[in-house]
């Protein structure tokens, strides 16, 4: 089979039917059109997640995508576009969508690319009063100061049993899968 040019095998010519009077010429030009047409979908920045490695994946879509792992790329259409002199690297983070003003992330409308390290938000343990349990909960974890007494509680801190079970693992996380996730750096 003969490649469309430009196509990196998307569109071949002999998998293109035509009716009788259309050029080899014509059905190529068409061809490479609808192949430049759908390379042009994605923009530089966007990210596409696949179980394909580096090499598989560049075979199929081209070297304009690479593994999304901090590497440099000057002089690429990502920073010329973006500014960023290196591509994000996600790996072992989730992506988050940017607040754009919504109030959804309460460190506000951070910036794209921005990094949020752990956190565990501010909560409450059960915890039992006479061995029953107590609808005050007696200590409050507050970020920075770890467990403070709970001034509004009418029970006291000696007053309570606190049991935290010591389960868990290295990390506070939702279920997941892991994917490769590539960037595009080039039109």
């Amino acid at each position: 089979m003969s490649d469309i040019p430009g196509s990196r095998n998307k569109i071949q010519l002999e998998a293109t039917l035509m009716r009788a009077g259309v050029s080899e010429s014509l059905a190529q030009a068409l061809g490479s059109a609808v192949n430049e047409l759908l390379d042009g979908l994605d923009s530089p920045g966007t990210f596409r997640w696949s179980a394909l490695d580096e090499a598989t994946f560049q075979s199929i879509h081209g070297n304009k995508w690479i593994l999304a792992d901090g590497r440099s790329v000057p002089g690429s259409d990502y920073s010329s576009l973006t500014g960023f002199s290196n591509a994000p690297d996600v790996r072992g983070r989730t992506l988050r969508g940017k607040d754009h003003g919504a109030g959804v992330n309460p460190d506000g409308d951070t910036a794209v690319n921005t990094l949020q390290g752990d956190l565990t938000g501010t909560h409450t343990h059960p915890t039992l009063y006479n061995g029953s349990p107590s609808p005050y909960p007696v200590l409050l974890l507050a970020p920075g100061q770890g467990l403070q007494p709970n001034n509004a509680s009418p029970f006291q801190v000696a007053d309570a049993i606190l049991s935290i079970g010591n389960g868990g693992g290295a990390e506070s996380r939702m279920k997941n899968t892991t994917e490769n996730c590539f960037v595009k750096i080039n039109w």
